[in-house]
């Protein structure tokens, strides 16, 4: 049983893809069984975490609308990984994080900066603990105080000789330019960007009649914030939302999410340890 599991879960060595390159394999955590992360981890093996907040994005989008943004890019990602030589270990979303922007909307969850860093920071030393080398964070919710929170958990992490840990920070060069005019401008929370996202994945979560209806909201989030503001609505968002939401499409949506998932198999294939 032992040489049959790892044959299976061998990083699928001896298979090749269409490209006549060998495929490797992305594996979920969680539906695996202990016998099968034994077989399958090896030091070049690239864990993949994503990273969402349950937070209002307007009234026309769900709560866990970074959530689902970011699995699916880290799935996207994991298949291009995958495809050129990389064996993936995607990991469980986690779902809660800060969200102080959004906090006065109903049904957001403001996780603290501190739960939130220990809850990484233990995801990160248990990733490490199965013996992977390479950890993926990702996460496509810019609420400051969430930002600062990765930030932080990663430079606490450099120089271990056990983990590397990458995180492509959005907000940030070189990735920030391949953000769409609209994030980079600083106006993207529930707006063009996001909404399409939705709409390419999980169009029946839209509420389309409402989307259609809402105005383009021209205010730059971030730069608010630098000033001080501390909720959505103080910074522009009456509702929740940035951007101009009335014009997304699922094309644009499915653009976006192949731009995230180039932007998290570059920094993965470029990083590894």
């Amino acid at each position: 049983m032992g040489d049959a599991l790892s044959c299976a879960f061998a990083g699928g060595r001896g298979r090749y893809n269409w490209r006549g390159r060998l495929a490797m394999t992305v594996q979920h955590l969680g539906s695996m069984t202990w016998r099968e992360v034994k077989a399958f981890v090896h030091d070049r093996v690239v864990a993949c975490v994503p990273i969402g907040s349950i937070v209002a994005h307007g009234p026309h989008l769900p709560l866990n609308t970074d959530v689902v943004i970011s699995v699916e890019a880290v799935r996207r990602a994991s298949r291009r990984l995958s495809q050129n030589g990389v064996d993936v270990l995607v990991l469980p979303p986690v779902v809660y994080s800060p969200a102080r922007l959004g906090s006065k909307f109903a049904g957001t969850i403001d996780l603290s900066a501190e739960a939130f860093s220990a809850t990484l920071r233990g995801l990160l030393e248990g990733i490490k603990g199965m013996g992977v080398r390479t950890a993926c964070l990702f996460t496509c919710h810019m609420d400051p105080d969430h930002l600062q929170a990765v930030r932080g958990v990663v430079a606490g992490c450099a120089g271990d000789p056990r983990l590397r840990v990458l995180f492509p920070d959005l907000a940030l060069e070189p990735w920030s330019s391949r953000m769409p005019e609209e994030f980079r401008r600083g106006g993207s929370h529930g707006g063009r960007y996001e909404t399409a996202c939705i709409m390419a994945l999980e169009e029946d979560k839209v509420r389309e009649e409402i989307r259609k209806r809402l105005t383009k909201v021209e205010a730059d989030m971030e730069a608010a914030v630098r000033e001080g503001k501390g909720h959505y609505a103080d910074c522009g968002g009456l509702q929740a939302y940035f951007g101009d939401p009335a014009s997304a499409t699922p094309q644009d949506g499915e653009a976006y999410l192949e731009t995230l998932a180039g932007i998290i198999a570059d920094i993965a294939t470029l990083g590894r340890a």
